[in-house]
């Protein structure tokens, strides 16, 4: 079972936004999983999140909470994709954009 924290772009969540959300959530069904929390998505300034784009964020966070990370993956990136609603290209793109801005942080502190 994946247990993650759902977090969302907006302060002041509308009736259509938090529907799309409990779309997106209804497509893990054939994924057990355990909603803990909503939150806004604004990583503070000293997070290595703070220097993606809201995309790269995007990718990152939720290829992270379906298992993308995990040893062995539970998901592929086609899968991540899917639920992104994106080609699974563009979902790359971001995720190793993300990746290398981490990565180029972390290792020049």
């Amino acid at each position: 079972m994946h247990i993650f924290k759902a977090k969302t772009s907006c302060q002041d969540c509308t009736k259509k936004e938090m529907q799309k959300f409990l779309n997106y959530t209804s497509k893990l069904n054939s994924r057990p999983f355990k909603l803990t929390g909503l939150s806004a998505l604004e990583p503070k300034q000293e997070s290595h999140l703070a220097n993606l784009t809201g995309r790269q964020r995007q990718a990152l966070i939720t290829a992270y909470s379906l298992g993308y990370y995990d040893v062995p993956r539970k998901v592929s990136s086609e899968e991540v994709s899917r639920h992104l609603n994106m080609d699974k290209s563009t979902f790359v793109e971001y995720l190793r954009k993300a990746e290398r801005k981490i990565v180029v942080q972390v290792i020049a502190k």
